[in-house]
C-alpha cells in the first residue's frame, strides 16, 4: 500500500508535467475543453495527488482488475468520509 494523502512535491509535479508532450493533439484539446481551471491551487494539487494515486493503482501488476477497482472505491469512500466528518 502507499500513503494516500501525501502531497506531491514540485519535482514530481514537473516530472508528471513533462509527459504532456506525449498526449495526442485530439486528447489534449478534449482535456483542455473539460478543465475549467477555475479552482484553487490546493484543489489542483489534491486533484493531481488523487489521479497520481489512481494511476499507481492501475499500474500495479500485483493487483487483479477487481482488486484495483475495490481499492479505488475504498479510497474514494474513505476520503469522502474524512471530508464529510470535517463538514466541508
Amino acid at each position: 500500500m502507499f500513503q494516500i494523502d501525501e502531497r506531491i512535491d514540485y519535482a514530481r509535479v514537473q516530472q508528471f508535467a513533462s509527459q504532456v508532450s506525449n498526449i495526442s493533439n485530439r486528447l489534449s484539446r478534449e482535456l483542455e475543453e473539460n478543465l475549467t481551471d477555475a479552482q484553487s491551487d490546493d484543489f489542483y494539487l489534491g486533484l493531481l495527488a488523487g489521479y497520481a494515486n489512481s494511476l499507481a493503482v492501475n499500474q500495479n501488476d500485483e493487483l487483479s482488475d477487481e482488486d484495483k477497482s475495490s481499492l479505488l472505491g475504498a479510497i474514494v469512500a474513505t476520503v469522502a468520509d474524512k471530508i464529510a466528518k470535517r463538514g466541508l
